[in-house]
């Protein structure tokens, strides 16, 4: 999902690269506008596909077991929103 995530965040960028390229030759003030737009989604798509890989090494982190830790039956553990930040 994270590659998947990330290769459609390069394409949008790519594209939105030509468009402005476009965009600047025949100063068309539409164009660039949507370029910005594209570049804007790449950068969404950019954030969702690191959201996507942190999530896939919290669930890994999370399987271990408890006795790794050397935690008591009545502690729990567990990775959150801290490893997203």
């Amino acid at each position: 999902m994270t590659a998947g995530f990330m290769g459609m965040a390069v394409a949008i960028i790519l594209f939105g690269w030509i468009i402005g390229v476009l965009g600047c030759c025949w100063d068309r003030g539409l164009m660039q506008y949507v370029a910005g737009l594209l570049f804007l989604m790449g950068g969404t798509f950019c954030i969702i596909s690191l959201c996507t890989c942190v999530a896939g090494i919290n669930f890994e982190l999370s399987r271990y077991p408890r006795y790794l830790y050397g935690l008591p039956d009545d502690i729990s553990h567990g990775y959150g929103w801290s490893m997203f930040s």
